[in-house]
């Protein structure tokens, strides 16, 4: 019976009295634990347009899991360009929801996207990838510091000279 099962199983809890607390004592000491991870890929692509930009054209991406099983059949998927990719920079993100950094980095660097960067899918349909950029690893970096800091807001990215930049007050 289930009762049985709950008593033979050593591991198992049940919740007799509503209040009692976390069932792992430890449960407040590891709350701030990696939440996740930004990385920023290169793509390996063959495609020659692709290709003459590989050193500039970066994927930035926020993952829960490890960053290798998450590239890991990007020659199969259009966010990938439809290619594999090698893994130039990755940096921890702690206590911050990935989905909502993934979408403050996007923002903060939406003037270096590339406008026309396309590939046909296997069903040969057009598809355009939102997620890479024209920067360094280096600057993504910096902006995953400023998003720790808190104090992304007060800065932009210039695309023209490659920087982040103070924001002009008005």
């Amino acid at each position: 019976s289930f009762r049985k099962s709950l008593n033979d199983d050593k591991t198992a809890r049940m919740v007799q009295k509503v209040g009692l607390g976390p069932l792992d004592p430890e449960w407040e000491s590891d709350q701030l634990q990696l939440s996740g991870t930004i990385y920023v890929a290169r793509s390996r692509s063959e495609n020659p347009e692709i290709k003459g930009q590989r050193m500039i054209l970066h994927k930035i991406g926020v993952t829960s899991q490890d960053v290798a099983r998450r590239v890991a059949d990007a020659k199969n998927d259009p966010t990938f360009l439809l290619a594999p990719v090698e893994i130039v920079a990755t940096f921890s993100l702690q206590n911050l929801s990935r989905s909502k950094v993934e979408s403050l980095l996007h923002r903060f660097f939406a003037a270096a996207r590339p406008a026309e960067l396309f590939v046909t899918d296997r069903f040969g349909k057009k598809v355009f990838p939102k997620e890479w950029f024209y920067v360094l690893p280096e600057h993504v970096g910096q902006a995953a510091q400023l998003i720790e800091d808190g104090t992304l807001h007060f800065y932009e990215y210039n695309p023209s000279d490659q920087e982040i930049v103070l924001k002009k007050t008005k």
